[in-house]
């Protein structure tokens, strides 16, 4: 059905029908952890690391609507997509549906940005070039020595790249471990990097 939705959607999803075709996906598992309904696909390693990226924004398509053949009753499906790779869906209703291929509607389809709300903490420590270099995924409060910091970015070794609530850049030394100022230059310079 996946495969069969994004056929439908315009022609800047043609990556995922990409991946669909390169078999990217071995098999699926509900996982209603943090979503109710949710199912995660499970991936062929080498396909997965050809197009995942940390660094892309993460989403899901909304506002798809299908068809049960039994009912006729009309579901809502969800695609989230993390780090430019398809990473599960969501169909609201019972389990046990026969959906109808030929009638996918997608006109009120929209994309909505999953973590945005991360970056609004930090939005008035970085100016707009700077909050574009961070992915919203990344960024979550720390406490350390009885300070709060913002994790911004991943490094080497564990290490990582954060932000206090005054705007100074630290980077964090996991071992042994350290919080070392540095300027904002190099602050960029980090985030820059892929």
């Amino acid at each position: 059905m996946i495969e069969k939705v994004i056929e439908k959607l315009p022609v800047e999803f043609v990556y995922l029908q990409k991946q669909i075709k390169e078999r990217i996906i071995r098999g699926s598992i509900p996982d209603p952890t943090f979503i109710p309904q949710f199912v995660r696909f499970l991936y062929h390693h080498d396909v997965f690391k050809k197009y995942n990226d940390e660094n892309l924004r993460h989403y899901k398509i909304t506002g798809i609507k299908v068809s049960d053949l039994i009912t006729g009753s009309i579901f809502c499906y969800s695609i989230y997509v993390i780090g430019g790779v398809l990473n599960g869906y969501t169909l609201e209703g019972t389990k046990n549906k026969k959906i109808i291929l030929g009638e996918i509607d997608i006109l009120q389809f929209k994309i909505d940005y999953l973590y945005e709300d991360n970056l609004d903490p930090i939005k008035e420590l970085v100016d707009e070039s700077i909050l574009n270099l961070i992915t919203p995924s990344e960024v979550y409060l720390i406490e350390l020595e009885c300070v709060n910091y913002f994790h911004l970015r991943d490094l080497e070794d564990g290490d990582f790249l954060g932000i206090d609530d005054k705007g100074n850049f630290y980077v964090f030394k996991h071992d042994p471990l350290g919080i070392n100022l540095i300027e904002k230059e190099i602050a960029i310079k980090l985030l820059s990097k892929k």
